[in-house]
């Protein structure tokens, strides 16, 4: 039995400015937030039974629940509006919660046949009852008050089942498997807008690999084919994916490896972005679903590089992601109405490309590491062209003795740029320090003790409605923390097994409407 509790209580303050661009006129907005409350609980219950015969068979049953209750959403906020199209400011309050209970059972069977071949299979049912509302004022004097209130609440069912075939020579290893999902979700929208959304969903593939040595090269060869399939309110959709991948691995000595690996899959959309739901943001923007959304292709390319010898080591990696006609958003003006739709735009180029600087001196015990890296983003719609190049650093410092510790951390902020919004990320200092031994630890860690406050952002880059956004707080600045651990570790030892597959399902296909 595992069980796994989390709990989070803090205040944010979010400010926001946003420009509305119409035919005849351009509206500036400015939201001074005040700090407001975010709060989440998170308990995640597992019950699991195993039974094995070492190198013969492993047969696993485990029954998990994971419950997610949210009364104070990370979108939240209380701030006042300042419009440039009207000289009396508004006092705006956005509250959502969220809450979701997925009890799933997971079956597993490994079987050890003769010959080195090995069967495995998998069955994953899944159940989740969700339930999200937002409620939304605007209040100005001698004016009416402006109000959005959404309820929704979601049933969904689905069944993950794979099966893998193994056979192993002393060169190489074949595998081949099989893998279907299906899904039905029925989410009811009342409130400001009402609906009814019934979705379908499967997704088969299948799909067969083979990896070899030679020498001082290692390959592995794979090729599959992947079916999507949606249906909803009586219009379906159905798409393949040829799937192809390729893995070589050379290692020019004991010092020295390169090696690339690259691969095509398919990225469905997700159930949230298919429904055919409108719902407001605001008093100027509206949200949409998208049921003709269809699924993107794209390719992975990864290379990297490492040199290791005495006190220095070097790690190269770099990265080409592409995606051809990607889901990202496009906003367009309709009935003086900002519309916010996800589409399936032209093309995603992510290239991002990094380097690892190692030292180590004192037998080991004082170990420096140094990564810079460089990203850049091409983000190619129908109607925007948006490119991004930025770089970011991360660095950490770990002495040992015997049991004792020292850790420090240091990081820049990690974006990213989809469609047309940039996400900010965070930037962190952290210490550590501790004694470890097989049985007990003890340790305290200090998180970002130079500063009093914590931030995040997006900025939006729509030629019609533009907008940044700034979250901070003062509740992660000069943190102290405390861990402790125990093993208790007793009775009679038994060999263990572990599973080669993990399945699970979490998309609840609910679409929120808050403002990002």
């Amino acid at each position: 039995m595992n069980v796994y509790y989390h709990y989070r209580d803090l205040n944010w303050t979010r400010e926001n400015h946003q420009t509305f661009v119409y035919p005849t006129e351009v509206i500036h907005q400015d939201e001074i937030g005040k700090p407001t409350k975010f709060d989440e609980q998170t308990l995640n219950i597992a019950a699991n039974y195993s039974l094995n015969e070492p190198d013969k068979y492993l047969f696993n049953v485990t029954f998990r629940n994971n419950y997610n209750n949210t009364p104070n959403s990370f979108t939240d906020r209380i701030s006042t509006l300042y419009s440039s199209n009207d000289s009396l400011p508004a006092s705006i309050s956005d509250h959502s919660t969220w809450r979701n209970s997925t009890p799933s059972l997971d079956i597993y069977f490994q079987r050890n046949l003769k010959n080195n071949q090995l069967l495995i299979f998998d069955a994953v049912g899944t159940y989740m009852d969700s339930k999200s509302t937002r409620l939304f004022q605007q209040m100005q004097a001698d004016a009416d008050p402006y109000i959005i209130y959404s309820c929704i609440t979601g049933n969904k069912y689905s069944l993950i089942t794979e099966g893998i075939y193994e056979k192993r020579w002393k060169i190489g290893t074949l595998t081949a498997g099989l893998r279907h999902a299906q899904s039905y979700t029925e989410n009811n929208y009342s409130g400001s807008a009402t609906s009814k959304v019934g979705l379908a969903v499967a997704e088969s593939n299948a799909y067969v690999e083979y990896k070899f040595h030679y020498k001082k090269f290692n390959y592995n060869f794979g090729t599959g084919v992947k079916r999507t399939f949606y249906s909803q309110d009586g219009s379906s959709m159905e798409k393949y994916i040829f799937r192809p991948s390729l893995g070589i691995l050379y290692n020019i000595n004991k010092f020295l490896y390169v090696r690339y690996n690259g691969y095509v899959d398919a990225r469905p959309p997700s159930l949230s972005d298919m429904n055919n739901v409108t719902q407001n943001i605001d008093a100027y923007q509206i949200q949409k679903g998208n049921p003709n959304l269809q699924t993107a292709w794209f390719a992975n390319n990864n290379f990297n590089a490492r040199f290791d010898i005495g006190l220095v080591g070097i790690d190269f990696y770099g990265q080409y992601y592409y995606v051809h006609k990607p889901i990202m958003e496009q906003i367009t003006l309709a009935d003086s109405m900002f519309v916010h739709i996800n589409i399936n735009q032209r093309a995603y180029h992510h290239i991002w490309a990094q380097a690892t600087l190692k030292l180590r001196t004192w037998k080991d015990h004082i170990v420096l590491s140094v990564t810079p890296a460089f990203h850049r983003y091409i983000l190619v719609g129908s109607e925007y062209l948006h490119t991004y190049n930025y770089w970011n650093w991360h660095a950490t410092l770990l002495v040992s003795y015997k049991n004792w510790f020292f850790q420090g951390e240091g990081y820049t902020r990690r974006n990213d740029f989809l469609g047309e919004t940039q996400t900010i990320g965070e930037q962190m200092i952290n210490f550590a320090a501790g004694y470890n031994t097989r049985k007990w630890s003890l340790g305290i860690f200090l998180a970002n003790p130079f500063t009093n406050t914590y931030s995040q952002g997006s900025v939006n880059y729509s030629a019609l409605a533009p907008y940044s956004s700034n979250l901070y707080t003062h509740n992660f600045g000069q943190l102290i923390g405390f861990n402790a651990t125990m093993n208790l570790n007793f009775g009679r030892k038994y060999n263990t097994a572990n599973k080669r597959l993990d399945n699970t399902d979490t998309d609840s296909g609910i679409m929120t409407g808050t403002k990002k």
